[in-house]
């Protein structure tokens, strides 16, 4: 039950709004002005008179006669302004609006004069304000966010005086409560409310969302609908008998009526776009609908349009408005690029530790380093072996580490620099590896066997601390300790200084919807006496100093040093340590070394005398870093970048060049090196080329998937080749942009690529996201300069942009894109299936929008906006907003667990696991939102707005074909339209459109050879015979490398692991 009672603080203390001025503007940008007489997602509001209609039109609130007009503007300028609704005195009204920064309730005369703040929040986000029956009340929503940006809903009232505010509803039993209505006699609040959190493809036809009545009075809640069909959007009549609402009939969207006093049920209209009752809903399930005074008619939006409908008679009129729109457009940020040329230079180097002569010995591009304080850098593991977890002794004299071999597995090394030996006899996925201080054992940590059935090496479910003798051995099993995720860094062990106890760090997860805890804790030789020492707030790394006086830990991207008792059995809150933030940009792999304390950040090294050093209350954390005694220095690392070699002809060819020169019959290609030397219709090979004939074939720039997640499941240590990067080169695809990676990962990965130790596409990344959501590894932005730090932080590891995730308020967007301005970078930001956010990312000058926009079809206010600004659109159709995800249908109409290239490149137990029985089916093509949404792309596209392919990792290598063939749907792009999205689209995205993107002279040789031709049917683009990346040429079919230094491709981990078990005896079945 719920009860009119509880008090809650309605105004968060912290952080305070900063001053800054959203409707300003920041950036260079245009003026543009045009009319409409339609628009997209319009709520309405009759005014009491019955004379007039608000409406809220691209973030401006326009009133216009309900007879149909010139809609006047009583709002302008940058802010969004929305959910106007009049007083019941019709002398002033309620909206919402980021004017401030963030969403807010705001008031205003009915003329638009005199705006007042009536909400101050500056975490949670206001919206959906309508006045109560007594004066000076309203109800809102309250949009909350906890460890999902999505967020849920509460329902709030609240006075125009003043006050904290009083809680309605409450998130366990309405986690997504909104669209509330007062009955006329103040009794009773009606709302909309889904059945739980949000979840991807859920049945909408199984009463997902349902009308729930809350009598004020009595404090009883009652759910007074049970449609299968669901029902959203309660609207009571003038006299409290009738309650309208939207419903579905299938795939249509209709409006009901219901007889409150008997609940008899009226179909009224079903000329009503789609609903959002299958989306996020942020922003209503359907947009706000009203009732005349006389109760009378209804009036709402439809078709772009607004209509007066009849409640008796059914009849409907337009209401016809011309709304004048101006708006100042932020030009996008979308800086000019070149791809990388010369010497792979590593920025991630991980594990540093430094010797006592200043030696730093790392792990980086596969191999481990000894790198002087000048000079290069030398290897101290041999070209073929792959190398983690360097771990020096305090005397410097002794290297431990582990290797990883996909078809060996794993072993424990050790010994004198360059001269290790393996310690290990049974292969594992052996991490954190570090000699006891009498050198006689090796504490490791050991996979639990996730690799070993074909798994990824994320896959594991825990640890086991291992004890070796350092003098070889199998070792024993002490105790398990957690696998804290591939997002997170494994536990980097550590001894006790006379050898008697070992130290780890794991997460704890104490309250729920809530960020982890991350305990420190020690066990003995035999694992047990377990101790749990230190407990944070979240943090990334720990580490304590030789003498047990310091911790050095990682917290919010940043370094700490803490002051630190002797630590017995007491459990110590690290908030309560006097401790100094070593760093304002990041802070990584955390040492002592020699009295100092040591961090990285990417290829620079820092070190800072502990001693001397002042901690001081955690209060103080803000004020500027001032270390005066820190050293800095470079970590310097390169190898060869590799590359095509010698010449390669390819003749009689069709190209699709992808640029001015169009189609090409018969063409010729001449590749040396990694460049495009020709091309051609008339070009005769040079003497010294290999020729390679592709009469039938088409020729075209490799494709460009500018949202490729990679899902990558593999914590510190790295498969030698990853099964994802080798099945999307397989199908044609040579630049992966993936806008959601562990850090990590991504760059390590990529790094390994472009030195051609695994294969793959020239992957790209924002490395991890700037979240917006209660998350230890998110981004918490308070200004402008956090803003640019946090980007100059993923800088640091070689990010190409960043990904604003669910930043709440629009002061944090803005930030983040004039940030990436100044420091020539993308902000692709999330979409988050928020229609007005998008469209005010739009006019704040973002690189893109990420994500389709979660209604179909938008109309022409949306479209002419959209089209005189630079952002791109990359509405990754295969998970489209709004609606069931794209994918389904490809699932639908293909056995693609019969494919024989998938089956080829990707484990059984992923596609299996997906494909062969399908989670949900849709029997009505009506029902598959996508195409709507390809409708819309197609249409943006042709207004010059650049669409670009984004397969978002569903199912790679195959994946961003089905996205390219939805692009070009029925009523969608032309086939020439969906390749340019998915080719010279997506390097203009990336601002790589110099060098990839067509086939022209002086570009980089990334290519695709198909059987067939994909204009005629872009299904024939699947057909990839031939993938060249960087000029390296390889059979697309078998992926073995023909040029340079032909060889046969790798095995990857879930092959070996197949073919294993496939050679045992076999499973006697009865």
């Amino acid at each position: 039950m719920l009860l009119l009672l509880a008090l809650h603080g309605a105004h968060a203390a912290e952080p305070e709004a900063p001053e800054w001025d959203v409707a300003a503007p920041h950036g260079p940008g245009r003026d543009v002005s045009f009319t409409v007489d339609q628009g997209t997602w319009l709520g309405v509001d009759v005014s009491p008179d019955g004379g007039f209609v608000l409406f809220d039109l691209l973030g401006d609130i326009y009133e216009v006669p309900l007879i149909g007009g010139q809609a006047k503007r009583l709002t302008s300028g940058e802010a969004w302004d929305t959910d106007a609704h009049y007083s019941k005195d019709g002398t002033h009204m309620a909206f919402t609006s980021d004017r401030g920064g963030s969403e807010n309730l705001w008031t205003m005369n009915t003329d638009g004069a005199e705006p007042a703040a009536l909400t101050e929040e500056t975490v949670d986000r206001w919206t959906d304000p309508v006045w109560a029956p007594e004066p000076g009340w309203l109800l809102a929503r309250k949009r909350k966010v906890d460890t999902r940006s999505i967020g849920i809903q509460e329902l709030w009232m609240l006075n125009a005086a003043g006050g904290t505010g009083v809680q309605i509803t409450n998130l366990d039993t309405d986690p997504h409560a909104g669209e509330a209505a007062f009955s006329p006699d103040g009794r009773y609040i009606w709302y909309s409310t889904r059945n739980g959190r949000f979840e991807y493809d859920q049945n909408v036809h199984q009463g997902l969302w349902q009308i729930v009545r809350f009598d004020r009075q009595l404090g009883e809640r009652t759910v007074v609908t049970s449609l299968s069909e669901g029902a959203v959007r309660p609207t009571p009549s003038p006299d409290g008998k009738t309650l309208a609402f939207i419903s579905r009939d299938r795939a249509q969207t209709i409006l009901m009526l219901m007889d409150v006093a008997s609940g008899r049920l009226r179909r009224v209209a079903d000329f009503l776009d789609k609903d959002a009752m299958e989306a996020f809903e942020l922003r209503g399930a359907y947009p706000r609908i009203d009732w005349t005074p006389d109760g009378k008619e209804l009036v709402l939006w439809a078709g772009g349009k607004l209509w007066r409908l009849d409640a008796a008679t059914l009849n409907r009129a337009e209401i016809p408005f011309r709304a004048l729109v101006e708006h100042r457009v932020t030009d996008s940020v979308h800086p000019a690029r070149r791809v990388a040329y010369g010497d792979v230079h590593a920025r991630v180097i991980r594990w540093p530790s430094r010797a006592p002569d200043g030696t730093v010995v790392a792990a980086a591009v596969g191999r481990l380093w000894a790198i002087p304080a000048s000079g290069a850098a030398r290897p101290l593991t041999p070209e073929g072996q792959t190398a983690y977890f360097p771990s020096l002794t305090a005397d410097g004299k002794t290297l431990t580490y582990s290797t990883w071999s996909d078809l060996n597995g794993g072993q424990v090394w050790s010994g004198a620099w360059g001269a290790a030996k393996q310690i290990t006899k049974l292969s594992g996925d052996y991490q954190s590896p570090v000699l006891s201080p009498d050198g006689q054992t090796i504490a490791v940590l050991k996979g639990t066997g996730g690799s070993a059935v074909g798994s990824d090496l994320g896959a594991e479910a825990a640890y086991d601390l291992m004890l070796v003798p350092a003098s070889g051995g199998d070792g024993e099993r002490l105790r398990s300790v957690p696998f804290r995720g591939s997002n997170s860094r494994a536990p980097r062990l550590q001894w006790t200084a006379d050898g008697k106890r070992i130290f780890w760090i794991e997460d704890e997860y104490p309250t729920p919807r809530a960020h982890e805890k991350t305990v420190l804790k020690s066990c003995d030789r035999l694992g047990h006496d377990v101790r749990t020492h230190l407990r944070f707030d979240g943090a990334q790394e720990v580490r304590l100093s030789p003498d047990g006086r310091s911790v050095a830990y990682k917290h919010d991207h940043q370094a700490w040093l803490a002051s630190m008792p002797e630590l017995g059995n007491t459990t110590i809150e690290a908030e309560s340590l006097p401790s100094r933030k070593l760093t304002d940009i990041v802070g990584d792999w955390l040492d002592f070394s020699g009295g100092d304390v040591t961090w990285s950040q990417g290829d620079r090294f820092y070190s800072l005398p502990v001693a001397g050093t002042v901690v001081k209350p955690a209060k103080d954390a803000k004020e500027p870093i001032a270390l005066p005694n820190a050293v800095e220095r470079p970590l310097t690392v390169e190898v060869p970048r590799f590359e095509g070699k010698g010449t390669i002809a390819f003749t009689n060819a069709h190209i699709l060049t992808m640029d001015e020169a169009g189609e090409i019959d018969r063409g010729t290609v001449i590749v040396r090196g990694r460049q495009i030397l020709a091309v051609g219709a008339n070009i005769l090979p040079p003497p010294d080329a290999k020729v390679i004939d592709l009469h039938g074939k088409t020729l075209l720039p490799g494709l460009i998937d500018v949202h490729a997640h990679l899902h990558y499941a593999s914590g510190d240590v790295f498969p030698e080749q990853e099964w994802r990067h080798l099945v999307n080169l397989a199908y044609g695809v040579t630049t992966a942009f993936d806008p959601s990676a562990s850090t990590d990962l991504v760059f390590g990965q990529a790094e390994l690529i472009e030195s051609g130790r695994m294969a793959g596409p020239r992957t790209l990344s924002t490395g991890f996201i700037l979240y917006g959501a209660d998350d230890t590894q998110g981004a918490k932005i308070t200004s402008y300069e956090d803003a640019e730090k946090h980007i100059r932080r993923l800088m640091r590891y070689g990010a190409w942009g960043v990904k604003s995730y669910q930043q709440p308020w629009r002061s944090q967007r803005q930030w983040l894109v004039e940030a990436a301005r100044k420091l020539n970078m993308l902000d692709v930001p999330e979409g988050g299936g928020d229609l007005f956010m998008n469209v005010g990312m739009v006019i704040d000058g973002h690189s893109s929008i990420e994500h389709a926009i979660p209604v179909a079809p938008v109309y022409a206010d949306i479209k002419t906006l959209w089209s005189k600004s630079k952002t791109t659109y990359v509405p990754t159709l295969l998970v489209a907003y709004g609606g069931v995800s794209g994918e389904v249908a490809s699932y639908q109409r293909e056995k693609v667990w019969q494919d024989e290239r998938l089956r080829r490149f990707t484990p059984p137990e992923v596609l299996m696991g997906r494909a062969y029985r399908l989670p949900l089916v849709i029997t009505d093509e009506q029902e598959m939102h996508h195409d709507d949404v390809a409708k819309d792309a197609a249409e943006l596209q042709r207004l010059g707005v650049t669409v670009a392919l984004g397969a978002h990792g569903q199912l790679n290598g195959l994946g961003p074909h089905w996205e390219l063939e939805d692009l070009g749907g029925p009523g969608a792009m032309s086939p020439m339209g969906a390749l340019t999205a998915a080719t010279i689209a997506g390097a203009r995205h990336l601002g790589l459109d110099q060098d990839i993107g067509s086939i022209r002279e002086g570009k980089v040789a990334d290519l695709f050879i198909v059987d067939g031709d994909p204009l005629v049917d872009l299904k024939f683009a699947r057909n990839v015979t031939y993938v060249m990346k960087d000029g390296v040429l390889y059979d697309a079919v078998t992926m073995d490398r023909l040029s340079p230094d032909p060889a046969p491709r790798k095995a990857m981990i879930w092959e070996i692991a197949h073919k294993q078990m496939d050679s045992a005896q076999p499973v006697q079945r009865k």
